[in-house]
């Protein structure tokens, strides 16, 4: 407790004329050892929004009658008083190095109480305005730089990079399904992020993804189409997969649309080389690469995506190569091929 919302103001910690620290053994329970009368002190009176934090746990402990109003209540508000204190003390050891895991945050804070007040009323206002408020936190918290896409293809390698021990305290030591809550919404701000980076092709939506899609992990994505790690998140970062990052417990997952990695399958697969391209066109392998650098064919994959040194061509864009006019009569046109 670092204030009473019953008197709305705030509590003191050290004596305000001689300046000692207020110690629990004393003989006399309103008076100094310099002689200062504390009831002769006046208060200082806080706002409503300051009494928040101690207002919430003299609801809990039944001291203090519910008066906020539903619509504005932070999911806090469905903790108990121990989750609640824990949650609070999490978020003020990433302002300030306080320890919080044991849930007795008051062992290892030794902050004057007016600074406590205020680091625990900076921790509350994060849940306020749920999750706009969180959000933020963790843009400020993210050391930047990182795209989600690391050499080694996990996800967490590249979050203990950027937000440090804010992830791994989060997933690792904040235990308990109360605190999903945060989890999730951290999973949403990395979906939020990361395709705020994608940019679709040609200026295409991304692709939508609903809780009824049927999802792949990055690494069965992988197996399926045969490429690296790299090369799948250029897919990812292109636009041309749509994918979702969930809360897993202890750890996030970034999953696929496992309809757009079949379709990206099937193209691949019906996908042409430059030198057959050329053989079908009836023109040279040069000219197959001027129309590509022209922007008149769509080059499916990149060199080593599909673990060979070669260009391939999307079907489609043969197809309205074709249809346009540019390739001489003569030229032969490329079968259509079902599913």
């Amino acid at each position: 407790m670092t204030a009473c919302p019953l008197h709305e103001c705030l509590l003191f910690d050290s004596c305000p004329k001689c300046g000692r620290r207020i110690k629990c053994i004393s003989n006399r329970l309103n008076i100094c050892h310099c002689g200062c009368d504390w009831r002769e002190i006046d208060p200082e009176f806080l706002a409503a929004d300051e009494l928040a934090v101690s207002g919430r746990i003299y609801q809990l402990c039944d001291l203090l009658s519910k008066t906020l109003k539903e619509e504005n209540e932070s999911p806090l508000h469905s903790l108990s008083l121990r989750d609640f204190v824990v949650a609070l003390t999490f978020i003020a050891g990433i302002f300030r190095n306080i320890a919080w895991a044991t849930g007795r945050p008051s062992k290892s804070i030794k902050l004057p109480n007016r600074d406590l007040h205020e680091l625990y009323g900076q921790a509350y206002s994060v849940f306020e305005n749920w999750p706009h408020n969180f959000h933020q936190f963790l843009s400020k918290q993210s050391k930047g730089g990182f795209r989600l896409s690391p050499d080694d293809g996990k996800l967490g390698t590249a979050l203990k990079k950027e937000f440090g021990c804010l992830y791994e305290h989060l997933f690792q030591d904040l235990d308990g399904a109360q605190f999903d809550f945060m989890r999730e919404s951290f999973a949403e701000f990395l979906t939020a992020r990361l395709k705020s980076q994608c940019e679709g092709p040609l200026g295409e939506p991304f692709p939508t993804f609903s809780d009824t899609d049927k999802c792949i992990s990055i690494g069965k994505a992988r197996r399926l189409l045969r490429i690296s790690h790299r090369a799948m998140s250029d897919l990812i970062a292109s636009g041309e997969v749509g994918f979702v990052i969930r809360n897993h417990g202890t750890t996030l997952e970034c999953v696929l649309k496992l309809s757009d990695i079949e379709s990206l399958k099937y193209k691949f697969e019906q996908s042409l080389t430059t030198r057959d391209l050329a053989r079908k066109l009836g023109v040279d392998c040069e000219a197959v690469r001027e129309l590509a650098r022209a922007g008149h064919l769509r080059m499916r994959w990149r060199p080593a995506v599909d673990g060979y040194h070669t260009m391939k061509f999307d079907r489609d864009s043969v197809e309205e190569l074709l249809t346009s006019g540019l390739i001489p009569n003569g030229a032969a046109r490329i079968p259509a091929v079902l599913p």
